[in-house]
This record gives C-alpha cells, structure tokens and sequence, in this order.
C-alpha cells in the first residue's frame, strides 16, 4: 500500500510473495513494476482503500499511537577510580526487540552539568547520593530526543539508581498520542531483551 515498489530490498518482498504462488494485492496512484505480477490494482488513496475494508468488515478504525521502545542498562563496579563508577547505556528498540535507530540524541543530567549524549547513548560517572533523596539513592534524569516526523516533543524520565546494585535492566514503552501531543510511559517488563552484539544485517536472498 503506498509504495512505488522501486526501492529495494523492501520492493522485492512482493515479488516473493507471487513466487511461493500467493495473491498480491497493490494499492498505489501509479502503476508499479510489479502490477502485471498483481491478482488485484487499486488505484486509490491508501487512506481511503482502508476505510472502506474496516467498514466492509464492520471494525472500528483505532486512534493512531506512536510506539517505541527503549532499553536502559546501569552497572557498577569498583574497580579502577577509588569511588564506585556507573555505567549508563540506553537503547532503542524496535517492537520486536531488535535494535532500531530512532532517538537522535540523549540528555543526562547528574550532578551540577547536563550531558549531551550522541550515539551509542553511553556514559560513566562515579556514583553520589543525590540531593532530596536517600542515602543510597542517585537520581538521574534523562530527556529522549527524537526524530520528530509525528512532531513528538523531547520526553524526561526520572531514573533512580540503588547502590550496590551491580547489574539492572530498564525496559520502557513509550506511547506518543500525536491528537495531544503527550507521551505516557509504560514499563515494558513483558519485552524480550536481543542483544544487539553479534547480529548480523539482514538481507533478501540474492535470486
């Protein structure tokens, strides 16, 4: 739907669908190379061809949200630096888990001077007890900024780092309403964690 079908490898992902012998149906203004290959060619708007299936089937169209994922990880450690140091990284993902480049930068503030972290979103400090909270409590706040084509606003989220805590994971499902635009943040404790080291591209088969 919506696809001139000219950019590959995304555009030949149709033509193996009428390879393994399945019906291909193209919604698109203008023909496409692969119109001869279509069983059906809808000249239409994609948004209008939608509307008529979801009210042929007789289902309501949902509000439209914007989701993503990030992935957040502290560990501590002792050594080098007499001070016990923390490692902050943060990831985006996509809703499978894989990685998925959509934030275009990271703030963190931690202490008296804000970060300004560019990716791979990576940082040490050593840790120290933050003002207002307890003894073995360090607050850190971060502000996500993203690309912006839903016109989504930098997001701030609070993270509280225990001491002594040597290994934790933070999973984060972030869901932009762009009728409001207002984010709302979900723990995302059912998401997968997939590594990012060692995978490879994938690529179409060559025919």
């Amino acid at each position: 739907m919506g696809s001139s079908l000219t950019v590959t490898p995304a555009a030949d992902i149709p033509e193996c669908v009428t390879e393994r012998g399945e019906k291909l149906v193209i919604v698109n203004l203008q023909k496409t190379p692969l119109h001869n290959m279509a069983a059906l060619c809808i000249h239409a708007k994609c948004e209008e061809v939608s509307t008529m299936v979801m009210e042929k089937l007789g289902l309501p169209i949902p509000e439209f949200r914007l989701k993503r994922r990030v992935f957040i990880k502290v560990t501590q450690s002792t050594k080098g630096p007499p001070e016990e140091q923390v490692s902050l990284s943060i990831e985006g993902q996509d809703m499978y888990g894989f990685y998925f480049s959509f934030l275009t930068g990271v703030t963190v503030f931690v202490g008296e001077r804000p970060q300004q972290l560019q990716e791979p979103f990576s940082i040490r400090f050593p840790w120290r007890a933050s003002a207002g909270a307890s003894s073995d409590e360090m607050k850190a706040q971060l502000t996500f900024h993203f690309q912006g084509h839903y016109g989504e606003p930098p997001l701030d989220k609070e993270l509280i780092i225990k001491k002594g805590v040597k290994d934790m994971q933070l999973k984060l499902l972030l869901i932009y309403n762009p009728g409001t635009s207002q984010w709302s943040i979900e723990d995302d404790t059912t998401a997968g964690i997939v590594p990012t080291a060692g995978i490879k591209k994938l690529t179409l088969k060559d025919k």
